[in-house]
């Protein structure tokens, strides 16, 4: 029974030990995630875990310490006095000196959430001047009875003038007295005071930045002290320089008339204009002079006559006149050259330009003159026709083509007569009045013969003068002799007449033709004549009409 009491009392005592242990462990992994939430200033999380070290072990004094701790730092420092106490009411040593610094620490900040309360409440009373300005007063005449300069601080915070209390603070007096560096802190803390801190730095930046040429910086800063003070004189101005600025980089960067242009066009202060204007006038004539070089009308006209345009009184007035006069009589003559229509209304539209330019323009309207005729003559259309044709061979014939007026034209002719549609009989004849192919033995010669003919022909038209053409072809002639025939059958009385081809009359020649061409406007007539061996001439006839192409 003894031994069974020993070893129930030996499995409490373990259980027990082992408990303690467990607890331990806990709370020592607690604490250590306490330290790294204050490590990272997450006092939120510590105040909601430091409790948690009260509950693990009441008796040890870190759990009060830390939440005690959490309170300070969020600035309740009236929380963490109980917790404070009872940590330190517990009387660890290994914990006294965190406890007393915590102490000061909660003091400290007590008393600056008291003064803060005090200056806060001040700006609600009414205080006189005089009384601030008697400290100011007393502390100058003794800068070492820093309590006169203190008394004065609160008079003006009292009366909300800030930068007069914060002029006393900055003094040097005071740079080691803890109550003028929470002082100094405090009102820099108001919002009247944030205000004019947020916009003297907001224009020493912009100052800065225009010192640097960091325009687009400075535009930035100033707009950021123009929401302090709206009505900010130097911050507008800032502004305005650096736009400036910022586009007359632009423009020089470009360095181009156009660039220039917008510069002045803007909506800028403009206070590079002169010099812009100076390069517009550069640019304008360089480019312009560079046109003219290269014949290049449109962009000559461009650049010289904006020149002419926008600087009337310019120094360069007479040499962009006399470029665009020499410029525009080179290139008009040698339109002139061309022997087309368009080139004689180009000339002509060049020799007006120059007209107005050129300092003698007399002698130019010759010219103009010379070219309007031409023109008239170049410009007359090509035209197509269609003509009736007739000549002593062949009564009928058509003829089509063109008849170009600075170019060869081309036209084909056909020609025949009634005889070479005759219908032939079966059988053919010879000049001996031999027959071949026939069914009767009697067949003779009547006397009477046809000579059919077809030709065709192509060749070429050139203009001599308006409105005269000639032409001048060659093609094939093809011609057959046809006897016309009796059949009488074999008791000699007559069957039939019909005609026979003359096999030694069915000829293929070659065909030469010429003659002059009238068209006037549409009215076609046409005369020549046409030959198989230069020996014999036979006259050609051709009317019809003609239409632009």
């Amino acid at each position: 029974m003894r031994n069974l009491k020993t070893l129930i009392l030996l499995l409490f005592v373990t259980g027990a030990s082992l408990t303690a242990y467990s607890q331990s462990a806990d709370f020592l992994s607690l604490e250590s995630q306490i330290k790294g939430m204050i490590q990272s200033n997450r006092w939120d999380d510590v105040l909601m875990a430091a409790p948690d070290l009260i509950i693990a072990d009441p008796g040890r004094a870190e759990g009060y310490y830390y939440t005690a701790l959490a309170f300070v730092k969020i600035g309740q420092p009236a929380q963490a006095g109980e917790y404070l106490k009872t940590a330190k009411e517990l009387n660890q040593q290994h914990m006294a000196d965190r406890i007393s610094q915590l102490e000061a620490e909660m003091a400290q900040t007590t008393s600056l959430q008291q003064q803060q309360g005090r200056i806060l409440a001040m700006g609600n009373t009414s205080s006189p001047e005089k009384a601030a300005a008697e400290w100011k007063r007393l502390w100058e005449l003794d800068r070492s009875k820093i309590e006169n300069g203190l008394e004065a601080v609160e008079r003006y915070i009292e009366l909300k003038q800030w930068e007069e209390a914060l002029a006393i603070l900055q003094d040097p007096v005071f740079a080691r007295e803890p109550k003028a560096q929470q002082l100094i802190a405090l009102i820099n803390q108001t919002p009247e005071m944030k205000r004019l801190n947020g916009f003297r730095d907001a224009l020493a930046q912009a100052q800065k930045a225009m010192q640097n040429r960091q325009y687009r910086d400075a535009i930035a800063a100033a707009q950021k002290a123009l929401s302090f003070q709206a009505d900010h004189a130097e911050s507008k101005k800032i502004i305005a320089t650096a736009e400036d600025e910022l586009a007359w980089e632009t423009a020089t960067k470009a360095h181009s008339v156009e660039a220039y242009e917008t510069y002045l066009n803007g909506r800028t202060q403009r206070t590079h204009a002169p010099e812009a204007h100076q390069f517009i006038r550069q640019g304008l004539m360089h480019w312009g002079e560079e046109a003219a070089k290269k014949g290049n009308v449109a962009d000559m006209e461009a650049h010289l006559l904006k020149y002419l345009s926008r600087y009337p009184a310019g120094q360069d007035v007479a040499k962009a006149k006399s470029l665009l006069c020499e410029t525009y009589l080179r290139l008009a003559r040698a339109a002139a050259e061309q022997k087309t229509s368009y080139g004689q209304q180009q000339a002509i539209e060049l020799f007006n330009k120059a007209s107005q330019q050129c300092a003698e323009p007399a002698p130019i309207q010759k010219e103009i003159s010379t070219a309007k005729r031409k023109e008239k003559r170049f410009g007359r259309p090509d035209r197509f026709y269609m003509a009736y044709l007739h000549d002593s061979l062949s009564p009928i014939g058509f003829s089509m083509g063109t008849i170009n007026n600075r170019s060869l034209g081309f036209y084909f002719s056909v020609r025949g007569n009634e005889d070479l549609f005759t219908e032939t009989d079966y059988f053919t004849v010879d000049d001996q009045g031999r027959v071949e192919g026939n069914v009767y033995e009697d067949i003779r010669y009547s006397g009477t013969k046809k000579l059919g003919n077809l030709s065709g022909t192509i060749g070429l038209t050139k203009k001599i003068t308006y409105p005269l053409w000639v032409y001048a072809g060659a093609g094939l002639y093809h011609s057959r002799e046809l006897w016309e025939m009796d059949s009488y059958d074999d008791r000699g009385y007559f069957v039939r007449t019909s005609y026979a081809k003359n096999t030694d009359h069915l000829e293929y020649q070659a065909l030469y033709e010429s003659g002059l061409i009238l068209d006037l406007s549409g009215l076609h007539l046409r005369a020549g004549f046409t030959t198989l061996d230069f020996k014999e001439m036979r006259y050609s006839l051709g009317v019809g009409f003609s239409f632009r192409r």
